[in-house]
């Protein structure tokens, strides 16, 4: 919590993670540091990953407030369907099968064409600190935020082969109010 000198210390109230006894599963990509709630999401843009990221850090900052976040939905368009974002909050208990998905070795990629529609994103105090934009078509992911930890050119990650993280991630997801590029 920003202000805090320690989560949950004098004058602070406890995150939701503290007041649930549960640690944050580590995240590929992603520091040590704790996190919240993760936030999984569809969009539609053809803007580069960090005007998105930008976009979305302001999102989740008006959605979530420092002393925690409720599960819930949440839709956003930028003017001139410049971005369109439809996502989902969800608690570390809840996001434990998806986050062990995404976190599986790295597969191959097939080809390169990098046109990235979902993705997920970590809130740490009220605010985002970390985000995966995912090309489920050619199974990279390009990775941004305060808390990352890979900064090459994006994509930067492989994806785990198989359907598994796809099938986890659409499972969480809310109907998607957009057409999606293909």
């Amino acid at each position: 919590m920003r202000g805090c000198a320690t989560r949950g210390g004098f004058g602070c109230l406890p995150s939701p993670v503290d007041r649930l006894n549960v640690t944050p599963m580590q995240i590929a990509g992603r520091s040590d540091a704790p996190w919240d709630h993760l936030f999984v999401f569809h969009f539609l843009s053809a803007e580069r990953d960090d005007w998105i990221g930008d976009r979305l850090s302001a999102l989740l900052s008006r959605e979530a407030d420092s002393a925690g976040v409720r599960a819930h939905d949440v839709q956003w368009s930028a003017k001139a369907g410049r971005c369109e974002i439809a996502g989902r909050f969800l608690d570390p208990e809840t996001a434990g099968a998806l986050l062990e998905a995404w976190n599986a070795p790295e597969g191959d990629a097939a080809f390169m064409c990098y046109t990235p529609n979902h993705g997920i994103a970590t809130v740490s105090g009220g605010q985002m600190d970390w985000f995966g934009l995912i090309c489920f078509q050619c199974s990279n992911a390009g990775i941004g935020g305060a808390e990352a930890t890979l900064h090459p050119p994006v994509p930067n990650r492989l994806l785990p082969d198989g359907a598994g993280l796809e099938d986890h991630l659409l499972a969480h997801l809310p109907e998607r109010p957009f057409a999606l590029r293909s």
